[in-house]
């Protein structure tokens, strides 16, 4: 059985057991910024389960695995995984620092990423997660 118990795009999609709330849908006018790394909660600890491309997680150099024990100054470890996006998204060109541990070495690592928006990439669509694409009305100008 697969210990996923969610899937989000950091500062983009998020899908919960409790059905779609306001961060769930994505206004194409006004993107979420985030920083691009698909995040997954196992046993309590949000783990990065992708790096988006051309991101600033990937810049920045975080990796697979990687599990977040901080997120400005805050540890994580135990908390919902909706608030550990929250504390991860924010307005573009801001920073956040995420502190994470490295299974594959042993290390713990500092990582400083400046918020962007992010591109949806249909390959992390998922069947809780709504894309709303808002139409802009122009008029004639008289």
């Amino acid at each position: 059985m697969k210990k996923l118990l969610g899937l989000l795009l950091v500062g983009l999609l998020i899908a919960t057991s409790q059905g779609y709330d306001s961060a769930t849908i994505h206004n194409a006018a006004h993107p979420l910024c985030g920083i691009g790394a698909v995040v997954r909660d196992e046993d309590g600890t949000p783990i990065v389960g992708d790096i988006l491309p051309k991101t600033p997680a990937e810049k920045a150099g975080l990796h697979v695995n990687d599990q977040i024990i901080q997120v400005d100054a805050i540890k994580t470890p135990g908390m919902k995984l909706i608030d550990v996006v929250h504390l991860i998204r924010g307005p573009q060109g801001t920073d956040v620092q995420i502190v994470i541990n490295r299974p594959s070495d042993h290390s713990q690592i500092t990582f400083t990423v400046t918020r962007a928006p992010i591109a949806l990439s249909a390959k992390y669509s998922h069947p809780r997660v709504m894309t709303v694409t808002t139409p802009v009305i122009t008029t004639p100008a008289q």
